[in-house]
Parts: structure tokens; sequence; C-alpha cells
């Protein structure tokens, strides 16, 4: 086999392997549920370059943990579900490796998951923060069975209604 063939051959298996994420992802996103969750924008700092927000989701506690005598509770693993079309932590205790990290945010007693959930922009769209001056900025987010929640798009909220920020 010539070094052409086998760069072929090497082209062929990277675009079967980027096309079966993508389909996975696709097929993830019609199967799962899908749920709006209220963000809240961090700062991250990753070794990769590009323009992406980085923004914790908040989630509802029904069950929270005892805090202790600073009145602050600790990080819990918990796992995540879909109830009455709100992002749900439960099951505290949950094994660390197949549940998520949540802690209390710094709002209103609100619970908020510890890893932030990535948005990667496009270089020339509009920046989600600066559209979200005059709201509150929302994710669109699918959850799987275990893991971190998957983001599909971010809205802008005023009020009671939704406006998607859409790509350009």
């Amino acid at each position: 086999m010539n070094f052409s063939r086998k760069g072929l051959l090497l082209a062929a298996v990277q675009v079967f392997l980027v096309a079966s994420l993508g389909a996975k992802l696709e097929f993830d996103r019609s199967r799962l549920p899908r749920v709006w969750v209220q963000t809240a924008a961090v700062d991250p700092y990753l070794p990769i370059r590009g323009r992406y927000l980085a923004v914790r989701l908040t989630v509802q506690v029904p069950h929270p943990p005892e805090t202790d005598s600073r009145g602050s509770s600790a990080f819990f693993a918990a796992n995540l579900s879909v109830r009455n079309g709100q992002l749900v932590a439960e099951g505290q205790g949950a094994s660390a490796t197949d549940g998520v990290w949540v802690t209390r945010s710094n709002r209103n007693s609100e619970y908020a998951l510890q890893q932030a959930v990535l948005f990667f922009l496009p270089e020339h769209g509009l920046d989600p923060l600066v559209a979200a001056r005059n709201g509150e900025l929302w994710a669109e987010v699918t959850v799987p069975a275990r893991g971190l929640p998957r983001p599909v798009r971010l809205a802008v909220k005023r009020g009671d209604s939704f406006t998607p920020l859409e790509a350009k």
C-alpha cells in the first residue's frame, strides 16, 4: 500500500469517527429529555483558545443536604433528571463516577452544578452576556442518564418569554 492510499484510508477513518460522534449527539438530542435551565456565567481557565462561554446550571434539590456549623453545605454527588420542566438533582451520596457534583450557589441558597458547561460561540456571533444584560441567560440542555447535561442553545428570558440567541 503506497502513501496516498494510506492517507486516504486515514482520512476516511477520521471522517467516519467525526460523523459517528455527530450522529450519536443528534440521536441523543432526539431521544433524551430537554429542559431550559437558568445559568450563571463563570470565567473559566482553559488551555484551548477560541470564543466560548462557561455557565453553571442551576438545579432544584428536593431534599437539601444538612449544613455544617458555618451554615454552608459541602459539595455532594447527585444524579440529574427532569421533573415538571426543571432540572433536578437527587440521590445525594450517589457515586461520584456516575453522578455530578452539586454545590450551593451564591444566589439565594440555590444549588448549581459544580462543573461548568461550555458553549462554543461563532467567531463573529453576538456575545450572549451582552444580549442578556436586561434579562436572564438560560440554556436548553439535554440530560443524559449519567454525566453532565449537553448544551443545545442559549436564550435570554425577559419576563415570561424566551428569545433564543441565533448563531451567526
